[in-house]
């Protein structure tokens, strides 16, 4: 057995927020370089630079909301089509398609149209025409790593992993990897896959006698991790492990990010071996703890294992093993028995920043038409903003000539109104100044040292006059003034009713006043009555005499 890529990350990373994508969180603040794959054998390759900024974020606006993933696996086909919205997604379509078995020493093209047929019978069962599918490796033949590198310019790091994949490939390499974030200490945490440069050219021309284009070329433990970490809750640590026929995956995920990845490759002996297995399994969990501060796994997501390998798991490892029948995102009408790997191919293909195992020639290509597309949206949202804005300027303007006219109209209308007003308040203003006139004129015509030399012969003993007031009803039209005597009596109560009416009746005769009324009595604090009388002044009085 031969163990590659076993690296721990360090506890302190910090866990991300959640990211629609291939990689969930791991992909919200992500850097991601180019592949370096290549054209023809024997030709090394440099990875381009990558899109960051407002480029990144212009970009992010036209990635396909709807993608398609084609599972090519060693003895089936399986396609799914996905749609997102948002971080919601949804499978529109699934279909899977068998590979018909080839007599022992058929040449390769005999296997190349068994798999043709499957390809096109699984796409037509599912009714899917899309020309561009995300696509895995065939083969189980790439190495997935994560690991964790020093603080390095991006073009030493991208020199260190060049260098890593020759020496796992030689120079006929293909290669890309996605940095998560670092640890404080500023160190580089990343995932990198190599495939020999052959496979990848194989599966291009595969898909081509497909009639099918490749967006993207992934591997499937990339894909089953874009499914797994949206099935890990925060602050779980649980593991994703992937058997297939030469290999087991073992991707430890903690803080929503992969932590480490180890693949064990198996030889005949220990692929009939399931106990030698789960050891090995057991002891990537150890590992992991014991590199994380007592971090442990507790629980397990489980793909292609049979019934007697997930309860060697369960009695093992301690741990709870589940699949992926629950799926982390709604599935509609469409029974869930479809390969999980295709369904996570096509959740990559949903996402802008993803690893992508194309050669140079066509990830630039690509590029250079999501550019152009790019600026084509921009032009077009140019254009139509400018329309929109032209076609409110030309409403607003006829709302405001509407509204010009019904003003002019009503201005119209009222203006009679406004000057009768005018008229009625000039003569109101006329009124109120005779009046005015009329009452100067009635106040100097009275004598009044006479009036009050009067009331002081009139009001008797023991009545203190508190209070006389002169005033004028406006709704008197005669023009009499009324005066208005209060004040109180200090006799006995036996008493005050007979002062009271001598009062009255010394009013009533003097033949100053008229109309003389008592208004209703009040006891004063200090124990006294307290009266109020109201009388007119009589005018037409000779007062001369």
């Amino acid at each position: 057995m031969e163990e590659t890529g076993l690296q721990p990350q360090q506890p302190d990373a910090p866990a991300s927020g959640d990211a629609a994508g291939a990689f969930g969180p791991a992909r919200a603040n992500a850097h991601v370089a180019g592949a370096a794959g290549l054209a023809s054998a024997g030709q090394a390759a440099s990875a381009p630079a990558a899109h960051t900024g407002l480029w990144a974020r212009l970009q992010s606006m036209f990635v396909p909301h709807t993608a398609v993933g084609l599972n090519i696996a060693d003895d089936a086909v399986s396609v799914v089509k996905v749609h997102r919205r948002g971080n919601d997604f949804k499978v529109l379509c699934a279909a899977g398609a068998a590979i018909k078995p080839t007599k022992a020493g058929a040449s390769p093209g005999a296997r190349r149209a068994a798999l043709v047929a499957a390809v096109r019978e699984a796409l037509d069962a599912a009714g899917i025409r899309t020309r561009k599918v995300v696509v895995n490796l065939p083969g189980d033949v790439a190495e997935c790593n994560v690991d964790t590198y020093p603080p390095m310019p991006m073009h030493e790091l991208e020199a260190v992993l060049k260098r890593q994949g020759i020496k796992l490939y030689g120079e006929s390499t293909t290669w890309d990897y996605v940095t998560l974030p670092g640890n404080t200490g500023g160190e580089r945490n990343v995932i990198s896959v190599y495939a020999p440069g052959e496979q990848t050219i194989e599966c291009i021309k595969l898909l081509k006698d497909c009639s099918l284009t490749a967006s993207t070329i992934s591997v499937s433990d990339l894909a089953l991790l874009s499914l797994a970490q949206r099935m890990v809750k925060e602050g779980e640590s649980a593991a994703l492990v992937h058997f297939t026929r030469r290999a087991v995956s073992v991707t430890v995920i903690a803080n929503g990010e992969p932590s480490l990845i180890r693949r064990i490759q198996l030889d005949r002996e220990a692929g009939g071996n399931p106990e030698y297995v789960v050891q090995e399994i057991n002891r990537t969990f150890l590992y992991f703890k014991q590199k994380c501060r007592g971090r442990s796994v507790a629980r397990v997501i489980q793909s292609g294992a049979s019934e007697r390998m997930i309860d060697l798991l369960v009695q093992t490892t301690n741990v709870s093993v589940d699949d992926f029948s629950s799926l982390p995102f709604s599935v509609g009408a469409v029974r869930p028995d479809f390969s999980p790997v295709a369904a996570g191919l096509a959740v990559m293909g949903t996402s802008s920043t993803q690893i992508n195992l194309l050669p140079d020639d066509l990830k630039e290509k690509r590029e250079r038409g999501m550019k152009a597309a790019s600026i084509l949206a921009a032009c077009i949202s140019t254009v139509v903003i400018y329309l929109a804005c032209y076609y409110s300027l030309h409403v607003a303007q006829r709302m405001y000539r509407d509204a010009s006219n019904k003003l002019r109209m009503q201005a119209a209308f009222f203006e009679p109104l406004r000057r009768e007003h005018e008229g009625i308040k000039t003569l109101r203003e006329k009124v109120d100044l005779r009046r005015n006139l009329h009452t100067e004129l009635a106040q100097m015509s009275l004598p009044w040292p006479y009036v009050l030399w009067g009331i002081g012969k009139i009001i008797p003993p023991n009545v203190n006059l508190a209070e006389m007031t002169l005033f004028r009803d406006e709704n008197d039209d005669e023009g009499n003034w009324k005066l208005r005597i209060a004040g109180d009596l200090t006799v006995r109560a036996e008493r005050r009713a007979l002062v009271l009416r001598q009062l009255l009746d010394r009013l009533g005769q003097s033949g100053l006043f008229e109309a003389i009324q008592l208004d209703p009595l009040q006891e004063t604090d200090t124990g006294a009555m307290g009266f109020s009388i109201r009388c007119n002044v009589v005018p037409t009085k000779d007062w001369a005499s």
